[in-house]
């Protein structure tokens, strides 16, 4: 666990993207405290070695992950 993170997602690290062809369906959270990020809305995907030979994970400007579980440690 990583102190006073609440949420960790790393895109280079390929073991924590769940994804359904290229569209990301789970995004794990590598902070230790399970606030994973499940899709939502619009389509986010998923490419490896998109971006100056990194992995990305790209928003179409409307498509949204979301940590349902976690709303109540966001806050205070």
């Amino acid at each position: 666990m990583v102190d006073r993170v609440v949420a960790w997602y790393d895109a280079a690290d390929a073991s924590t993207v769940t994804t359904s062809g290229s569209t990301v369906t789970r995004w794990a959270d590598r902070s230790g405290n399970g606030n994973h990020a499940v899709a939502s809305k619009g389509t986010v995907t998923y490419a490896t070695a998109a971006r100056n030979g990194r992995n990305v994970v790209r928003f179409d400007g409307s498509s949204t992950l979301l940590a349902p579980d976690s709303a109540s440690r966001w806050s205070g």
